[in-house]
């Protein structure tokens, strides 16, 4: 790669000085530096591999051993609603307090793998809005979804990709396979372990360039978060072309939920990860959310309902939310939390 990069940097400056010479010297330069960038991420993640496991949890040997052989007896499975009407379940399986703290661990080393550029979900400086916001003003939205997302996601799957990153040499392989293993259940990611979101973005994130690179080629924006697919365009190609986005997907073993295709189009409501996008260059919470919060707010200022811990976590996170999508539309909020914080405060 080196030598490569090397002839190609001494073609360029033999070129003659032109605009266009300078702007392949300049690409040169990027090339090589986000090389340079790439090995030393790489080394640093090698590094950061801890060489005793046993000290690294601090649990001796054969207690560890014991763990990673019997991961499903260390896992509560249990359902929540995922809507009102009480019609559809979502499973969770949670590790034990002891599991999970193994895996909290394991998180730290994953958060130095960087996810791509175009993941927004469990990425650090990332969030709904900032995903929202790459489809801002567009006249047709295509939001896809990712079917059984976590479950899809094998351990084969996880260690092809460290293989292909550079990560996992001869030297460290076991201590990287010991490590998986804990953070696996009958093979695939658990929906509900904390190692789970990190993962799934290292999994993705060659998807995620082939589908960026499809978008852009197509005159589309793309973002995920987590398994929501979006792209976004002012053309109608957009929603043509989701048969060939259903064989991308395939080809890296994942499959769309026919169930979740929506094709939003400008006269409709235009809603991604749950935040209003018709407007362009800006986001914001449907209107009936903030109805219900404004309600809600009155009642508490009037004294109607009581203002407990639970409650002031409640309001202070939606309140946070609209802010966060719209400054504007955020002050009249912003102002009532204040009222709220002095009563709570008893001032």
């Amino acid at each position: 790669m080196y030598r490569q990069n090397a002839v190609y940097r001494k073609e360029v400056v033999s070129t003659p000085s032109s605009s266009g010479g300078l702007l392949r010297r300049f690409l040169a330069f990027c090339s090589l530096l986000f090389c340079g960038r790439k090995q030393r991420g790489i080394r640093k993640v090698r590094n950061a591999i801890p060489e005793d496991l046993p000290a690294f949890f601090g649990c001796g040997e054969i207690h560890l051993r014991k763990i990673a052989d019997s991961t499903a007896e260390h896992y509560r499975k249990f359902f929540l609603w995922k809507d009102r009407e009480k019609t559809r379940k979502r499973w969770i399986e949670a590790p034990d307090r002891e599991l999970k703290s193994m895996q909290r661990r394991i998180l730290r080393l994953l958060y130095l793998l960087s996810p791509s550029p175009y993941a927004h979900g469990f990425s650090v400086g990332r969030s709904i809005v900032s995903n929202a916001a790459v489809h801002s003003g567009r006249k047709y939205v295509v939001k896809l979804d990712l079917k059984d997302f976590f479950p899809s996601i094998t351990g084969t799957m996880i260690l092809a990709e460290l293989n292909s990153s550079g990560i996992v040499t001869a030297e460290n392989r076991s201590r990287i396979e010991r490590l998986l293993k804990l953070c696996l259940l009958d093979g695939r990611l658990p929906q509900g372990a904390p190692t789970s979101p990190a993962i799934s973005n290292l999994v993705c994130r060659r998807l995620d360039f082939i589908l960026a690179d499809f978008a852009r080629r197509h005159r589309m924006n793309y973002s995920r978060y987590a398994d929501d697919l979006t792209f976004s365009s002012d053309s109608s190609v957009c929603f043509r072309r989701i048969p060939v986005i259903r064989r991308i997907v395939e080809q890296y073993g994942f499959r769309i939920n026919d169930r979740k295709v929506h094709v939003l189009k400008r006269h409709q409501r235009q809603s991604v990860t749950g935040l209003v996008v018709n407007g362009a260059g800006k986001t914001s919470v449907p209107r009936r959310k903030r109805l219900k919060l404004r309600a809600f707010l009155h009642r508490i200022v009037t004294g109607k309902i009581p203002l407990t811990a639970e409650r002031y976590a409640k309001l202070k996170g939606h309140v946070s939310l609209i802010c966060m999508a719209d400054s504007k539309q955020g002050e009249y909020f912003r102002k009532q939390l204040e009222i709220v914080e002095k009563m709570r405060n008893g001032a």
